[in-house]
């Protein structure tokens, strides 16, 4: 009777901490998007959109019995294949009903209050379990929960899928309560794989950096065992085995699809140099948390990566306590390992390159990791993910201790926390999003079902799979944003790029005709602000736009569809933007330009340039143009040209430049020496001595 009353007391407890945490998560995420969820949204960036999108895609493809695997919606009309895209299948299902009902940003929304919750929740009960103490246990869960890491996906960009945290301490809880015997093995094996399935349904990516972490914090379980709990251990990883297996039986037709899609993967997705964590971001925070704010932007700014991906912050009182921690119970084995295991976490956060306020110092050992398959693809910042729940155990672990001043514990762990409060004005937590008339009234109904349409503002500029998503899927788009995967015929097309610009100036409009066709472009929706920038297409298409429901409407008509020329049509093009590149260049040095300081903007002021090129302001992007052009310095004596183009649209470019010039990269930074014949696609550079001379 006693040990019922107890059980139904620890339930009512982990009901009450599942409650705070809710409310916790509408005080930091849910105010301004609670206000209207059908326009507001978590995050900012074209993330949240992305994330809406697969919320709708995957009920509409079962419901009209398409492989949901594979989506010929975006990117029209070659597809994608999903299984290497962030699709949250495990979240969409569950959700549908909801999607279904009131819509996939309110679906969204409610699936990004409900992530930190969760997470700070499981991390509730793994610390409840270690330390059978429900005030310290609800510390530790706050810690995972609302950690930077948290904070930074989700108010950051709204990575649904990096927020959605919360499998992680249940399988941690699941494992150690099968090495305490608590648990029968047929019920770890069946819930261990659920959990697994589940969590790859989330994030690939945070499937595989937990399996990684899981191993390396068991090898560090082994080595400070006794021999006992070592036979126990490897117990434990047997079933852990069979569990996986298990789990590859369900996800079989995931992984059939993740197998076939690697051929179609750039070598890496994204730099693991970049998106990596600064050395100083564990003890400097970002404008995520409030302390942050502006305070320590001099120094956070230098952060490789951006901010949703500078998610390291621990701060001082949190260190503090963790080394505080670990030098009273270093006796006890499992302070070893939990020590261990964060600083294993935390070492491979800072990726193949040690960085120290935005300072590359050099190589660390994750380099090694680039040679890898598949999990070179996860990004280093994200391990911070796994010293967080360490961070949230040891804290648990230290106030639960009733020797000693447990005011002191307290007040070291309050301010801790205080540290790691979110900045409610952050730049960019919650984002209006303005959907046209046009996409809600039914005048999309105008446009065929199989009907490609490009919409413009153009991919990750605007909110167009938002606005697909809001119709319904009802017609497919040639553009979209799925991430960084987009397929070869887009990203290797000049036009791709220039849509991303925004409005054509006149120059490059000889470039779209080929492009229509190429795709079989049936339809052009130009929303926005920039609409009548737009106006020229009316008389290149041959037929007026119609304005409706906010949007412009132009009909691309079987004349220009016949019409493949864009190959050539862009090589010639190329070949006059990098000779206007040369150009300016030349007359940059001819009147004395300090080398250093030239810049496509530079020439642009000095009338060197024209300005249709429009250079970039952002010191980041200074030595391109807007049409992905390149002009800049070479070291010091030198000066580099470049444009992005295919081998064969740079072919004549090379053919004319190479014989004066000192260096050809294609695609950069492969270089191109003697007469090599160029192949492939991406950027080409020419580096040109300073005096250059077009002989």
């Amino acid at each position: 009777m006693m040990r019922g009353t107890r059980e139904w007391a620890d339930r009512r407890l982990s009901i009450a901490a599942l409650i705070v945490y809710l409310l916790v998560s509408v005080a930091d995420f849910g105010w301004p998007t609670l206000r209207d969820p059908r326009h507001y949204t978590v995050g900012s960036g074209a993330d949240p959109d992305l994330f809406i999108w697969f919320l709708a895609w995957w009920p509409h493809a079962i419901q009209h019995g398409m492989n949901p695997f594979l989506t010929k919606l975006v990117w029209a009309p070659d597809g994608v294949n999903l299984a290497w895209t962030t699709s949250v299948p495990a979240a969409a299902l569950p959700l549908a009903p909801l999607t279904l009902s009131v819509g996939p940003v309110v679906a969204f929304n409610i699936a990004s209050l409900l992530a930190p919750a969760l997470a700070g929740w499981t991390a509730f009960l793994l610390c409840r379990h270690m330390t059978r103490a429900h005030l310290p246990a609800l510390a530790g869960g706050y810690i995972f929960g609302f950690s930077s890491y948290e904070l930074a996906h989700l108010q950051g960009h709204g990575h649904l899928n990096l927020g959605l945290t919360f499998v992680v301490p249940l399988l941690a809880l699941l494992s150690l309560r099968f090495y305490e015997r608590e648990v029968r093995a047929t019920r770890f094996v069946i819930v261990t794989a659920l959990l697994l399935t589940l969590q790859f349904g989330f994030s690939t990516e945070i499937f595989a950096t937990a399996t990684v972490w899981g191993a390396v914090a068991f090898i560090i379980g082994l080595a400070f065992n006794s021999s006992g709990g070592r036979t126990r251990m490897l117990r434990v990883a047997g079933y852990v085995v069979l569990a996986y297996a298990l789990a590859g039986l369900m996800l079989a037709p995931y992984l059939y699809y993740v197998v076939k899609g690697i051929a179609d993967l750039p070598g890496l997705i994204s730099s693991p140099i970049i998106y990596s964590a600064d050395l100083l971001n564990y003890v400097v925070p970002t404008p995520v948390t409030l302390l942050g704010g502006r305070t320590f932007t001099t120094v956070s700014s230098r952060f490789s990566g951006n901010y949703a991906e500078a998610g390291a912050y621990l701060g001082l009182p949190l260190v503090a306590l963790i080394v505080l921690c670990a030098i009273k119970y270093w006796s006890a084995r499992r302070t070893k390992v939990l020590i261990f295991s964060a600083a294993a976490a935390a070492a491979g956060a800072l990726g193949p390159i040690l960085h120290i306020a935005g300072v590359e110092i050099g190589p660390t050992p994750w380099a090694l990791t680039v040679y890898l398959p598949l999990i070179r693809q996860a990004l280093p910042a994200r391990f911070t993910l796994y010293v967080t729940l360490v961070a949230g155990v040891m804290v648990a672990l230290w106030l639960s201790d009733e020797h000693g001043k447990r005011w002191q514990r307290w007040a070291l762990a309050a301010l801790a926390l205080i540290c790691l409060a979110p900045n409610l004005g952050a730049p960019g937590r919650d984002t209006w999003r303005d959907v046209p008339a046009f996409f809600q009234s039914g005048d999309f109904r105008r446009l065929g079902r199989d009907e490609n349409t490009i919409v413009v503002p153009y991919g990750y500029t605007g909110d167009s799979m938002l606005w697909q998503a809001e119709t319904g899927m009802w017609f497919p788009m040639s553009g979209g944003y799925l991430g960084p995967l987009v397929p070869r015929s887009f990203s290797r097309s000049f036009v791709t790029y220039m849509l991303y610009s925004g409005p054509i100036v006149p120059r490059y409009r000889i470039c779209l005709r080929g492009f229509l066709a190429a795709h079989d472009v049936r339809a052009i929706i130009i929303a926005g602000p920039d609409q009548e920038a737009w106006g020229w297409l009316s008389s290149f298409v041959g037929s007026a736009g119609t304005r409706t429901g906010g949007v412009t409407v132009y009909r691309v008509p079987a004349a220009v569809l016949s019409d493949s020329r864009e190959a050539p049509v862009c090589g010639r093009f190329l070949l006059d933007q990098f000779s206007d590149l040369v150009q300016a260049a030349k007359r940059y040095t001819a009147r004395g330009g300090r080398l250093s300081a030239l810049t496509p903007l530079r020439a642009e002021q000095m009338d060197l340039l024209a300005p249709t090129y429009g250079g970039y302001e952002e010191p980041a992007r200074a030595n391109w143009t807007h049409v992905l052009g390149w002009l800049g310095p070479w070291g010091a004596d030198n000066v580099a040209v470049g444009v992005l183009g295919s081998s064969g649209e740079i072919a004549p470019i090379i053919e004319r430049y190479r014989r004066v010039a000192k260096a050809t990269y294609f695609p950069y930074p492969n270089i191109l020496s003697g007469p090599s014949t160029p192949t492939g696609y991406g950027r080409l550079v020419m580096v040109f001595p300073a005096d250059l001379r077009d002989k």
